[in-house]
Parts: structure tokens; C-alpha cells; sequence
């Protein structure tokens, strides 16, 4: 593959094009929906022709659940602060109990949902067949490795605090939250057998009152009305694989020893649902140590460019041979990639790494408020070509370097 400027950019004009044509096509596109799978089509359209197989991978998720579990905690929140005001006026020790299970399922829903990523809740919501796109472009001579890139074709549900309220603000929410549920569980339980040592069960209801403050708003944390087009998120990741085969194509070239595959998900924003289907279902072959996945998620601001080593909150460890892959990249461009820190939430990588597959994933995105994630604005009109061009540019080294079997 050739990494002239001219080249590079005249396909980062494609991937811009081909995302505002989706976005104008299909428009917000929630996990398991006709407009996700509608977008998958197109890609496969485009895809049959520059790649040798072109493959859709049925699954079945439950889209809401991963997105409600902040509204079910919260739900459950509120819940249990009532049945506390009741105990302090009618002090039946189950009333107190009552309380302490409304805050425990509380707590447990957004441990399993959002903290680990697990399908905790998804009987209670509606069932739905979606697929992932599978593409490879087959090396010249025999394949002796994989390489995977990632994107999800799935846009989010507006999330206003992400993008409205200050840093400053948010982890404090956050953090309170937090705090009150496991105030209130423990006060739910133990104030029951404090009966006669004079404590007032009315000062403890009043805590929990105060702790209303920060519960209620995890009540509007998402805003089922209002679907982003994902243009940066995440469609910048699956043009980005897109444009690489297409180059590839056009130039008539093949890696050599090589398969290069790109793997359009859906259900990221569902809780990784895709990619946890897919891992799951080819974990066997993947995990063969000749297999690297890259998940590409959010490119916007070169500035904002990082390995993604740690993900799903922190709790999954990623690939280091996939992590050292995309560093060795950087440095051929002479740039040192950053790790990302600590940040609340996952990519596609995380789902790869649980099932013992190498995988890292590489992000362009603030952590801090901004106006393209999980945001209404987050549309073809808000993209950032030095991004996706500088990107594109790691990706295509990544690569050459992955095929060259160099500190793979």
C-alpha cells in the first residue's frame, strides 16, 4: 500500500462521503433495528466488492437492557428511599428490608449491566435477531495470521450529561450516586436491629432524601427520543477498514501472508453484544495466537489519540501483543501513541479479550465534555478529516508491519 499524502487524503474524502450518505440514508440506527441493519447491507454491498467474502453472522440480543440499566437502578433507587420514609414512620423491620432490597437489585443491575458487561437483565426486554458483518480480502500467498478491524455500525441514545453537564459536575453525580445506594443498603439492613439504642430512624430518612439528589437524575440519563447518527461514533471506525480494502483493491495489491478482515458490529452501544456474539462464536479459531483484532471507535481529535488498553471500566485487560502492534505503528510515524486512563464505559476490543482472543482498540475521542459523543450532534457535519487521515495512517502501518511478522 502506498502512504502518499495525495492517495491517503483522497480516501479519507471517501469515508467522509461514504458516512454522509449513510447518515442522511439511514439516520440514527439503534442496536437490532432496520436502520442498523439497513447501514450493514449497504456496507456489505460496498464490501462484496473488495474483498473476497463477504459473510453476515446472525445473533440474537436484547438492545434495550444494556441502556435502561441506568433507569432500572435509578427506578429502583427511588423506590427504596420510599420504602424507608415509610419505615420511619411505621417501623415494621420489613418496610426496612423492603428498602434494602429495592437498593440491592439497584446496585446489582449496574454492577452487572454497565460495570461488567453482562446480559444481567435482558429477559426483561424484547428479544431481536441482528447480525455482524464479517469481510476478507485473502493474503497472496498462504496465510500464515489474521488481522481483524473492528467498527460497529450501531449509534447511540442521546446521553444530554455526557455532553451538557461540566466534568466537574458529572463525577461528583457519579460518585454520589454511588455512595447513596451503598448508604442505603447498609442502612436498610442494620437500622431494623438498632430498635431501642435511640437512634432516629427520621435522621437517616432524611440522608437518604438528600441522596434523592443524585439518584433522580440517572432517571433522564438517557433520552430513548433522541437516536445519534454516529457519524464519529462509530462510523469513522467501520469506513476506516473499509477505505484500507478499497485501497488495497484499487491498487490491485494483496498482503502477503495475511488476511485482512473487517468486522462491522452491531449492539456496541447495546453493551458489546455484537462482539460478544462473535468472540464467542469463533473464540476456538481466533485464539490461535496468529489473530490480532483492532477495534477502531470514535475518531475525531488527533489530539485525543490513545491505546485503549484497559476497557469495560477498567476491568478487562486488553492484548499486549496487540497494544505493542499499534505503538510500533506510532513510532514508525514518529509519534508515541498514549495510553488511554481510567474512562466509564468499553469498546468491541474488551468483548474479544474476555473470550482470551488479542485484541486492543484505538480511539480519537475527549474524555471530557464534547459535542460528538452520544450527542444529537454527532453527524456527517461534525467529522474531522485530520483525524480519520492520521488514523488511516496508523492503521496502514499497523498493518504493513503486522504482514512483514515483525514483534508479532
Amino acid at each position: 500500500m502506498e502512504k502518499k499524502k495525495g492517495a491517503t487524503s483522497r480516501y479519507t474524502r471517501w469515508i467522509c462521503e461514504q458516512i454522509k450518505e449513510t447518515c442522511i440514508r439511514h439516520g440514527g440506527r439503534p442496536g437490532g433495528s432496520a436502520s442498523a441493519l439497513g447501514a450493514m447491507h449497504d456496507m456489505m454491498e460496498i464490501g462484496r466488492e473488495l474483498s473476497d467474502t463477504a459473510e453476515l453472522h446472525p445473533f440474537k440480543m436484547h438492545p434495550e437492557a444494556f441502556a435502561s440499566s441506568f433507569l432500572l437502578s435509578a427506578f429502583f433507587d427511588v423506590i427504596g428511599v420510599n420504602f424507608f420514609l415509610l419505615f420511619c414512620f411505621y417501623p415494621y423491620p420489613v418496610l426496612s428490608f423492603l428498602s434494602a432490597v429495592s437498593f440491592f437489585i439497584s446496585i446489582s443491575v449496574l454492577v452487572f449491566e454497565f460495570f461488567l458487561y453482562l446480559p444481567f437483565t435482558d429477559f426483561l426486554y424484547p428479544g431481536r435477531k441482528s447480525h455482524n458483518l464479517l469481510l476478507t480480502k485473502r493474503a497472496r500467498g498462504t496465510s500464515r495470521r489474521k488481522i481483524i478491524l473492528v467498527g460497529h455500525c450501531d449509534s447511540a441514545y442521546e446521553m444530554p450529561y455526557m455532553n451538557k453537564l461540566p466534568r466537574f459536575l458529572l463525577i461528583p453525580l457519579i460518585i454520589g450516586a454511588i455512595t447513596g445506594k451503598l448508604f442505603s443498603l447498609t442502612v436498610g439492613i442494620a437500622l431494623p436491629f438498632a430498635e431501642g439504642s435511640g437512634i432516629s430512624p427520621l435522621v437517616f430518612g432524611g440522608l437518604e432524601c438528600f441522596f434523592l439528589l443524585f439518584f433522580v437524575p440517572f432517571l433522564f440519563f438517557v433520552n430513548f427520543d433522541g437516536v445519534t447518527h454516529g457519524a464519529n461514533d462509530n462510523l469513522t471506525g467501520c469506513y476506516l477498514g473499509l477505505s484500507i480494502l478499497k485501497e488495497l483493491t484499487d491498487l490491485g495489491q494483496r498482503l502477503e501472508q495475511t488476511d485482512l478482515c473487517c468486522l462491522v458490529t452491531d449492539g456496541e452501544e447495546s453493551g458489546l453484544r455484537g462482539a460478544f456474539a462473535f468472540a464467542k462464536e469463533k473464540r476456538e479459531e481466533l485464539s490461535d495466537g496468529n489473530t490480532v483484532v483492532i477495534a477502531i471507535d470514535t475518531i475525531h481529535s488527533p489530539s485525543e489519540l490513545m491505546i485503549y488498553d484497559r476497557g469495560i471500566n477498567f476491568t478487562q485487560k486488553n492484548g499486549d501483543r496487540a497494544k505493542r502492534l499499534i505503538e510500533a505503528a506510532g513510532y514508525s510515524l514518529g509519534i508515541k501513541i498514549p495510553k488511554a486512563p481510567f474512562y466509564p464505559g468499553a469498546t468491541d476490543a474488551e468483548a474479544f479479550s474476555r473470550f482470551g482472543i488479542e485484541a486492543t482498540a484505538i480511539c480519537a475521542v475527549s474524555h471530557g465534555v464534547c459535542d460528538y459523543y452520544h450527542s444529537l450532534s454527532d453527524t456527517h457535519l461534525n467529522l474531522s478529516e485530520p483525524g480519520i487521515e492520521f488514523v488511516r495512517k496508523i492503521l496502514i502501518s499497523a498493518i504493513k508491519i503486522y504482514d512483514s511478522g515483525e514483534g508479532v
